[in-house]
């Protein structure tokens, strides 16, 4: 039984890893290695919890500010009126994930944002989402080495089996959410079949492994404030 057992959690992870690992490394590539250094630095300041110039950005990279523009936009970054960059991933614009850093409030586009950020800027964080089923609040607590708490600990995360690199925020993160239990996530899933849903730790857990052996360097560089 506890072999089974064993066995059971090993193909889990391999799993989870397998999902994320596809979707993320269509994304890594498709950037470069200039625009995972832009992505990494507008991070970087954009969880100091004020609008970033772009000015700011392209300074710190020594790279000129139309490229970097550019680059933001075809990222799908959102603006201000005044041209400041908002949101990447991590934002300042409401969303249903709150990201509480340092005594901030910020927002992520998607749940597994939400946990991946602890790891990739090296911060204790708070999330709180609803579950879009029940409106039931999933509370985690996380630090760059794991998990701290989970209310509900039955709360799983949705993943999506395919995503368009092109629009990375509606063929994915749109649908990457915190469900309060695996129960509440098959009835989004009946209804959304392509996509999937894995616990929040092994969720975590597979973000944390990949940042660290493949994708680290999309920090890399990057000067903080």
């Amino acid at each position: 039984m506890a072999k089974t057992m064993r066995n059971s959690r090993v193909k889990t992870a391999n799993n989870v890893e397998q999902a994320f690992d596809k979707i993320l490394t269509g994304i890594y590539e498709s950037l470069g290695s200039e625009r995972r250094r832009i992505v990494g630095q507008t991070w970087q300041l954009l969880v100091n919890g004020c609008p970033v110039p772009p000015d700011e950005v392209a300074m710190r990279l020594g790279i000129s500010p139309d490229s970097m523009t550019s680059t933001l936009r075809g990222f799908g970054a959102e603006f201000d009126k005044e041209g400041n960059i908002v949101g990447l991933g991590l934002t300042l614009v409401p969303t249903p994930h709150v990201y509480e850093v340092d005594g901030r409030r910020l927002y992520t586009w998607c749940a597994a944002d939400a946990l991946a950020f602890p790891v990739m800027l090296k911060q204790n964080a708070n999330i709180e989402s609803p579950d879009p089923v029940t409106g039931k609040k999933i509370r985690i607590s996380v630090t760059p080495d794991r998990v701290e708490k989970v209310d509900p600990k039955s709360a799983v995360v949705s993943w999506v089996k395919n995503i368009d690199v092109k629009n990375i925020r509606g063929s994915g993160c749109n649908n990457v959410n915190f469900f309060s239990s695996p129960e509440t996530a098959s009835k989004w899933i009946a209804e959304h079949p392509d996509q999937t849903f894995y616990s929040a730790n092994d969720v975590y857990k597979t973000l944390k492994e990949i940042h660290l052996h493949k994708y680290q360097d999309i920090m890399s560089g990057c000067k903080m404030c």
